[in-house]
């Protein structure tokens, strides 16, 4: 089993540098947020009980903030 564990922390490791070098290579990023659960997946976006907390909240707030400032999320 630590071998498995070994590679999904390897795996892990690469995924958030992948995403890291995707946001930098683009003209303007105007939020990166990483769920702050490591085993959350594709389907927990559309299944889990906490997808609201973890992740539609914080983006309809981030939403907000820019709302607030006068500015749209895309510009």
């Amino acid at each position: 089993m630590r071998h498995r564990e070994k590679k999904l922390n390897h795996s892990l490791s690469q995924l958030l540098q992948d995403v890291a070098m995707t946001a930098s290579e683009l003209p303007w990023v105007a939020h990166n947020y990483r769920v702050p659960l490591s085993d959350f997946n594709h389907l927990d976006f559309m299944w889990a009980e906490n997808a609201a907390e973890l992740v539609y909240k914080p983006v309809l707030a981030f939403l907000r903030e820019c709302e607030q400032r006068g500015q749209g999320p895309l510009y």
